[in-house]
């Protein structure tokens, strides 16, 4: 036996099996990190409704007096113990001297108020959220986008100053602040320092809700944007790794796409709706005919209080 050529033969065979095991666990190492990262994908996408329907309770009248009575709080803070009612009203509610005070309270009542912070907190969440969505799946991720866009913004509005500022300045638009002059004329006849500054909390309380339902960005359109994120995203649900992974592939070679459509519609829903065409496959005619609807419900929304 010619032993040299057999050790050879060996050695040969060792190193193939050294570069078939470093192969494999190369193999294993990215697949298992594909499934490592599609499960998180899948997790983003199915936490996305439940973000959404956190801000749509927070959105509720508990929240509105929250920051009602925060206001009402600091406002009172201006009012010296010896001060009447009536001169309070006139030097400082009914004075637009006074109106940057009043700008000062509104900031300070809600920057103390907790549930500001919680549904900007859930926001933020959602936020990064959308960002991980895009990051694998630039396409469906912007659909999400354009839809939550209808929750994120009245919610916005209702933890921003501007309304509540309108609300309680004396001069608005050159002209004197008729429903202010009415809402201290009633606190006033409680001739009660605590049900007075309890009159005008229900007051910013109801200005917040007011402007949320009447608003095209309000209740309606939450609703409606609720309901066809939810439908988006629960058919990911049983969606497998493989089928996950071809849609990020076919999202990828879509991305100039986006540009194309959101150039050539007016409204975000539009703009969803049409991106959301390149998978409809995805999707029971059931649930595509309730996306239909919903758009149409936003489209109505939107055309009624332009």
């Amino acid at each position: 036996m010619n032993w040299n050529l057999f050790f050879t033969a060996i050695t040969a065979l060792g190193s193939l099996a050294a570069v078939a095991s470093l192969v494999w666990a190369i193999y294993s190492f990215r697949r298992a990190n594909e499934t490592k990262t599609m499960a998180a994908l899948k997790k983003e996408i199915l936490s996305y409704p439940g973000y959404c329907r956190k801000i749509d309770r927070l959105l509720a009248e508990p929240f509105f007096s929250a920051i009602g009575n925060s206001i009402s709080e600091e406002l009172q803070g201006f009012m010296p113990d010896n001060q009447s009612l009536e001169e309070f009203s006139n030097e400082f509610m009914l004075n637009p001297e006074a109106d940057n005070f009043k700008a000062l309270a509104i900031y300070t009542g809600m920057k103390k108020c907790s549930e500001i912070k919680e549904i900007a907190d859930v926001i933020e969440s959602l936020d990064s959220c959308q960002r991980n969505i895009i990051s694998k799946l630039p396409l469906l991720g912007r659909v999400f986008s354009d839809l939550s866009l209808y929750i994120v913004l009245p919610a916005e509005r209702t933890i921003t100053t501007r309304i509540l500022n309108m609300n309680l300045k004396f001069i608005v638009d050159g002209e004197e602040n008729e429903g202010l002059k009415r809402v201290i004329s009633e606190a006033l006849e409680t001739s009660s320092r605590e049900l007075y500054f309890k009159r005008i909390a229900l007051h910013l309380t109801g200005a917040i809700s007011a402007n949320l339902k009447k608003n095209s960005y309000g209740q309606g359109s939450i609703t409606l944007s609720c309901k066809m994120i939810n439908v988006l995203a629960k058919r990911f649900e049983s969606i497998s790794d493989r089928v996950l992974k071809n849609i990020c592939k076919m999202d990828q070679k879509k991305i100039p796409l986006i540009q194309q459509t959101v150039s050539s519609h007016e409204y975000s829903v539009e703009i969803a709706m049409e991106l959301l065409k390149q998978h409809k496959n995805l999707y029971s005619e059931d649930e595509w005919d309730s996306l239909i609807e919903c758009k149409g419900g936003i489209l109505q929304l939107m055309k009624e209080k332009e």
